[in-house]
């Protein structure tokens, strides 16, 4: 029996809320699988697959994903008559596009059980949707709302409320705008068969790779340029809170920077891990136009832009940077100064003060000059045996970096116990740290053990090791930028875990995670490895004991520890060049 098909549907969004992780991709993939044309914007859908049970939660969960809706009434009911149209509407001799257009159009939503789709796979057939809706909206414009003007407020020269901001810190050290869908412009729905044709294959791809540190990704990828537009999508998923449409974008870009020759056919993209019908549609868009529709029309919406502006700001995520614009109604740097100053975190302040600065590109060569600041101090406060490695993004190969990422270490233990705090100080007595923005002895607190099982760090395996995130300023160059610069502390029998940790780009990361999770049953971060099974520390760099085949004893430097934690996981050694997963 030919199992159902959902490829005559409108776009369909599915609504996080109330997901489990897992249980989110299974979903999605159930979806995908039975042609579903899925979207990750939740503006460009139609349909909206839900877990919501009540009409007010379900417009609310659009509310807080960007889209302003009103209750819709269909001009057609008459009171009293609502059951006989919904039947005449439900015949299930109609075929469902047709029905979907009998009670939507591109300016209204629905959002529909998730039991819609789950009795539909059952039946094998597409059952009619409308017995299933829990609400259904007409988009509104929420840009005329008055929560989205700007304070009222007498003008002001911009370089002197800036300047004030600036000023305060000195001394201190310690939605998208909702539019209907276009009718004039959709985009091109294409649906790619993979067999039929013989395709070109990467033959880590023919080898069932799943994991991007299983394969190498390169800093200069054949597929650079669409991969940077990819890139961009993924900022607006980010900055809607669409986590899942992250987390797929992550996932496509990453399998499309481990392809060694440039795609040229759309059917190869679905081949790749992660990528569907959807990037293969952006893929065709992009070779037949030489650009992508969907970022013209991101281009023009001014609240996109204010985001972006408001998430630039060291320290304000995608949750305060949406709060700073919906909430507040702020536009721009001049509003945050002038009406929430006060309000603002003292590292937020920092990165409004620092703005510009901090956006500057770092060359390679700047890069290199700070890490051996950093070495001759560490040496100065312990002693010659210190080692210290850039990793982050120059060690990629990066030309140039957003920040300087420095690990430093000691092969005595007792030698880093407490050592951050120490060096932090030294650096500042000499005028290069003017600001601490973040730091923790967190590790030496806990006698810089591996961190427990059930701890739930985030990012570059925060609260896992000592570290100091901080402002700093060349005591040479009065008139140079400020750089931000991560100083993170390891204990030696660990370092290659922090070096791995603090290397990758961020799906290299996510995905050595998960295949230490899946394949091994081990839970990795930045402090090491522990069994999840017993909860046990696993020695993977053989530092008590090694009988591997990367030296002898404890690892002589930082990079063959490294090596060592890929030899433990049963991975070849990936070049950190080789770690460029976008």
């Amino acid at each position: 029996m030919a199992p159902f098909d959902l490829s005559d549907l409108p776009p369909i969004y599915i609504s996080a809320t109330h997901f489990e992780e897992q249980e989110l991709h299974r979903f999605e993939g159930q979806l995908l699988r039975a042609g579903a044309n899925l979207t990750y914007f939740v503006t460009e859908a139609q349909i909206v697959l839900s877990k919501a049970e009540k009409k007010k939660r379900a417009a609310y969960d659009l509310r807080l994903k960007g889209l302003w809706t009103e209750d819709f009434r269909d001009p057609g009911e008459v009171r009293g008559h609502n059951e006989v149209n919904a039947s005449a509407i439900s015949d299930n001799k109609e075929p469902p596009r047709k029905r979907m257009k009998r009670i939507h159009d591109d300016s209204t939503i629905a959002v529909v059980k998730i039991r819609w789709f789950i009795d539909s796979r059952k039946a094998n057939k597409v059952l009619p949707i409308e017995n299933y809706i829990v609400y259904r909206g007409l988009r509104i414009d929420r840009s005329a709302a008055s929560a989205l003007n700007p304070p009222s407020s007498p003008p002001n020269d911009a370089s002197t409320i800036l300047e004030r901001a600036r000023a305060d810190v000195v001394g201190s050290n310690n939605g998208l705008t909702n539019r209907r869908a276009s009718t004039s412009k959709q985009r091109p729905r294409f649906n790619w068969q993979v067999s039929g044709e013989d395709i070109q294959l990467p033959d880590w791809v023919q080898d069932g790779c799943r994991y991007a540190c299983q394969r190498c990704s390169p800093k200069d990828s054949p597929n650079s340029a669409f991969i940077a537009l990819l890139t961009e999508i993924r900022l607006v998923r980010e900055l809607t809170n669409d986590a899942v449409g992250v987390r797929a974008y992550s996932t496509s870009i990453a399998s499309l920077a481990s392809c060694p020759f440039r795609i040229s056919q759309s059917k190869t993209i679905l081949a790749l891990p992660g990528c569907d019908a959807k990037i293969a549609t952006l893929m065709k868009e992009w070779n037949d136009t030489g650009q992508i529709g969907l970022l013209e029309e991101y281009a023009q919406d001014q609240n996109l832009q204010i985001l972006k502006l408001f998430h630039n700001i060291w320290g304000v995520g995608t949750n305060t940077a949406r709060e700073f614009l919906y909430k507040r109604g702020w536009r721009d740097l001049e509003n945050v100064v002038e009406f929430g100053w006060e309000s603002l975190t003292r590292v937020q302040q920092i990165g409004v003060k620092y703005y510009e600065e901090f956006l500057e590109p770092i060359p390679r060569s700047e890069v290199k000059y700070i890490s051996s600041v950093i070495q001759r101090h560490a040496i100065r406060v312990r002693d010659a045996n210190i080692q210290l490695l850039t990793v982050g993004g120059y060690r990629r190969g990066k030309e140039t970096c957003g920040d300087v990422d420095v690990i430093v270490s000691h092969p005595e233990e007792e030698k880093t116990l407490g050592l951050i705090p120490l060096l932090v100080f030294s650096l500042e007595e000499e005028g290069w740290i003017t600001h601490t923005l973040t730091f923790s002895s967190a590790n030496s607190t806990r006698d810089q053990q591996t961190l427990p099982l059930r701890s739930s760090p985030g990012g570059h395996g925060f609260d896992t090791l000592d570290k100091a995130f901080v402002v700093w300023k060349d005591i040479a160059k009065s008139s140079g930028p400020h750089r931000r610069v991560d100083i993170i502390v390891s204990p030696w029998k660990t370092v290659g875990c922090a070096v791995v940790g603090w290397t990758g780009d961020t799906t290299f990361e996510r995905d050595l995670r998960r295949y230490a999770k899946d394949v091994k049953g081990w839970k990795f971060d930045s402090s090491g490895v522990r069994d999840r099974r017993n909860g046990q520390c696993v020695d993977i760099e053989g530092y008590f004991g090694y009988g591997g085949e990367i030296g002898q004893g404890p690892a002589m430097d930082m990079v063959q520890a490294e090596k060592r934690v890929f030899e433990g996981f049963g991975l070849a050694y990936r070049e950190p060049s080789n770690r460029n997963t976008g």
